[in-house]
């Protein structure tokens, strides 16, 4: 059997997928959830928790809480693989679509807005006691003009330090009016590392 060599319209045709492979994936922004009992990521592209492409890993629901950066895997006491929201429904013209992001790797390219993070600690100036000890927010648009908001907020008061409160408000930018969108949110949950060394399941 003859092998035919890769021509040079072969080798550009690979580069061009590699590069869709490649801009498939953008390294997204985050703050951590630093307050309270519960540790965890917020990304500025729907996604939270989870690994990052460089293999670091921070906060994916860990209980407890905190460091904010654990150097390896055995360190890791996260009860989350990742989360994400997925959107779905129909176009004017009856064709279906459907935006993910998270809780895996691929992610939507829509629009992202920076992260902003608020502290609200007893002796502040400005401490609201009706309102969260630290409220981290993301602002993103999909490609099919879905805005969203998303709100964390979390305390580190007695009986209010192990919960984090979430809050989305979607709104239809599209001028286009869209039919059945359903809003899921996705969540991977399992035991920790650190459960799997000490109890093997």
């Amino acid at each position: 059997m003859k092998y035919r060599p890769i021509t040079r319209y072969t080798w550009l045709f690979i580069f061009y997928l590699l590069q869709i492979a490649f801009a498939q994936y953008r390294e997204p922004l985050f703050k951590i959830h630093e307050r309270g009992e519960l540790g965890d990521t917020m990304k500025d592209n729907g996604q939270i928790g989870g690994i990052f492409s460089s293999y670091q890993y921070f906060p994916s629901l860990d209980w407890a809480g905190g460091p904010a950066i654990l150097p390896s895997k055995d360190e890791q006491r996260s009860y989350m693989q990742g989360a994400g929201i997925g959107i779905g429904g129909k176009n004017p013209d009856g064709s279906i679509f459907f935006n993910e992001r998270g809780p895996f790797d691929y992610v939507d390219q829509g629009t992202f807005h920076p992260l902003t993070e608020q502290e609200n600690f007893i002796g502040s100036p400005d401490y609201n006691p009706n309102e969260a000890e630290e409220i981290i927010t993301a602002h993103w648009q999909t490609t099919h003009g879905i805005e969203f908001k998303r709100v964390r907020r979390a305390w580190s008061f007695p009986a209010f330090n192990d919960f984090i409160i979430m809050e989305y408000i979607a709104t239809n930018k599209s001028n286009r009016q869209l039919q059945d969108v359903f809003i899921g949110l996705v969540y991977l949950m399992r035991p920790s590392y650190q459960d799997v060394l000490a109890h093997a399941f």
